[in-house]
């Protein structure tokens, strides 16, 4: 079991099994990013900063990623037919999160970006967005 798609959707399936309604919640799915910049922005591993859209016109529940300097990256899928299983709508993770928050790519299809919620204080979680960015940089 080397295959991290393997083990990330064994690891999905055994939290949605066996796991807690909190450790369930903690995995999303960014859909929509082919109306920005595709894939490119999601390396594994790479930090994602979520914010609440109360007024989105679209969804009173969305939650928009995106990246310092590009900005939008995409969405929280917010139904059966965005999110990947196992995984939970901004529906449902809306009242359980900050205004503002981070994920974590863990793996990606050509049509989903399975994430991570991540904990902690925002304070150390922009600073390793910020590490992240600068090691990927290639000014020199």
């Amino acid at each position: 079991m080397n295959d991290p798609l393997v083990q990330i959707t064994h690891q999905i399936t055994q939290t949605v099994t066996y796991g807690t309604t909190e450790a369930f919640s903690r995995f999303v799915t960014i859909t929509g990013f082919s109306h920005y910049h595709g894939l490119e922005p999601f390396a594994i591993g790479q930090f994602i900063r979520c914010r609440k859209e109360p007024a989105n016109p679209f969804d009173s529940d969305a939650i928009r990623a995106f990246l310092p300097v590009l900005g939008t990256v995409g969405y929280l899928a917010n139904s059966a037919g965005t999110k990947a299983g196992g995984t939970m709508g901004a529906s449902r993770i809306y009242e359980h999160v900050p205004d503002r928050f981070y994920v974590r790519v863990q793996f990606t299809t050509r049509s989903k970006v399975i994430c991570r919620v991540e904990d902690g204080p925002l304070n150390r979680l922009d600073a390793e967005l910020a590490q992240q960015l600068a090691e990927q940089d290639d000014w020199g």
